[in-house]
């Protein structure tokens, strides 16, 4: 790691803590309803993820395949 890159690793952690605290600290002032929608934009935004997370294994995989036939066919 550069000299100065340390530096950087702790001055990002110690912004994002901030910014985590702060985003806590906004949480809790919500209602329960609020907590609730908030809660449901999270799950639908993990569904996301996971959802482009299998797309990109079922490419690779495929990809992994032809490989595997270009391999054997030489």
């Amino acid at each position: 790691m550069r000299p100065g890159g340390r530096l950087a690793v702790l001055i990002l952690v110690v912004f994002l803590t901030g910014a985590a605290a702060f985003v806590h600290a906004a949480e809790e002032r919500l209602t329960p309803d609020q907590k609730l929608d908030a809660i449901e934009a999270k799950l639908a935004r993990l569904e996301d993820t996971q959802k482009k997370i299998l797309e990109k294994l079922d490419q690779l995989s495929e990809e992994h395949r032809q490989l595997r036939y270009m391999v054997h066919k030489r």
